[in-house]
C-alpha cells in the first residue's frame, strides 16, 4: 500500500494530554510482573535500583491501562489521552497508631522520573497542570504517589506551577 506523506496538516498536536504518576506498593521482581503479565500495565516503570532504571512496557503510541475509572478538568477515562508512569515504592503503611506511614523516594529516583518527565513535556506539549498523581484523577479510589512523592521538586524543575506560599497564607 502506498501512501503519500509530503503533506501534513497543521491542525493537529499529540494525542498525549496527561502525565499520570502512580506508586507500584510492590518491589521491582513484583512490579515488572504485575505490570507486564496482568490486565494493569503502564507505558513506563521507574526502579528503586542505584542507579534507578527506566523500563518502557507499554509504546507511547499505544494505550495502557493504568487510570482505571478517572476523570480531569472536563476529560474522562484518562488511559486513552495520558501516559503512565509507574514507580516503584512500598506506598503507605498503615501505623499501630492508625496513621498512615508512606515510604521516601530516593533523590535519584526522583531525578530519574523529572527527566522522563520533562522529555514527555518536550515531546508532546504536556501542560504543567497536566501532571497528575493517581489520587488527582481517581481520588476517590486511589492515593498514590501518595503523601511522600516530592512535588515541589517537580515545581523546581519547572514541570508542575506551586502555589505562592503568602497567597496560600492570606
Amino acid at each position: 500500500l502506498a501512501i503519500d506523506t509530503r503533506h501534513t496538516a497543521q491542525g493537529q498536536d499529540s494525542r498525549v494530554l496527561f502525565v499520570v504518576l502512580h506508586y507500584t506498593d510492590e518491589g521491582l521482581e513484583a512490579s515488572l510482573r504485575i505490570l507486564t503479565q496482568q490486565k494493569v500495565s503502564s507505558h513506563y516503570l521507574v526502579s528503586d535500583e542505584s542507579p534507578p532504571r527506566i523500563y518502557r512496557l507499554v509504546d507511547e503510541g499505544r494505550r495502557a491501562w493504568h487510570a482505571g475509572q478517572s476523570h480531569w478538568a472536563g476529560h474522562a477515562m484518562l488511559n486513552a489521552s495520558s501516559i503512565g508512569i509507574e514507580i516503584v515504592n512500598g506506598g503507605g503503611r498503615p501505623q499501630p497508631d492508625g496513621s498512615i506511614r508512606f515510604e521516601p523516594y530516593p533523590d535519584a529516583q526522583v531525578d530519574a522520573v523529572i527527566a522522563l518527565v520533562k522529555d514527555m513535556v518536550a515531546r508532546h506539549g504536556i501542560a504543567p497542570t497536566r501532571i497528575l498523581g493517581h489520587s488527582d484523577i481517581a481520588p476517590q479510589r486511589k492515593i498514590d504517589p501518595g503523601a511522600a512523592f516530592p512535588w515541589k521538586r517537580l515545581a523546581d524543575a519547572g514541570l508542575i506551577p506551586w502555589p505562592d506560599a503568602a497567597a496560600v497564607a492570606a
